[in-house]
């Protein structure tokens, strides 16, 4: 849940696309699209030629903690913070 006293969500970050329309000008859509593990699907492939407008890609295996056993583990905040801005 995002952390800011000018804006109210109600119970969730997560809404309907056409919810979009509604909110104020200070957001940023992420687009966060996940296949699982073998598909052949290129999901920045699929996110270039279908997104909703302006949203950025979020690739998580990229930004994920490799050195961990786990899959999609977010990694210390220093890379996060590093990666992601």
């Amino acid at each position: 849940m995002i952390s800011n006293p000018t804006m109210h969500f109600p119970d969730s970050c997560i809404i309907q696309a056409p919810e979009i329309q509604n909110l104020s000008e200070n957001y940023v859509i992420i687009d966060a699209t996940f296949v699982l593990p073998g598909s052949k699907q290129d999901i920045f492939m699929s996110f270039t030629k279908e997104h909703i407008p302006g949203a950025c890609f979020f690739n998580i295996e990229e930004i994920s903690d490799h050195e961990s056993d786990l899959p999609h583990m977010l990694p210390n905040s220093e890379l996060f913070e590093k990666e992601i801005s």
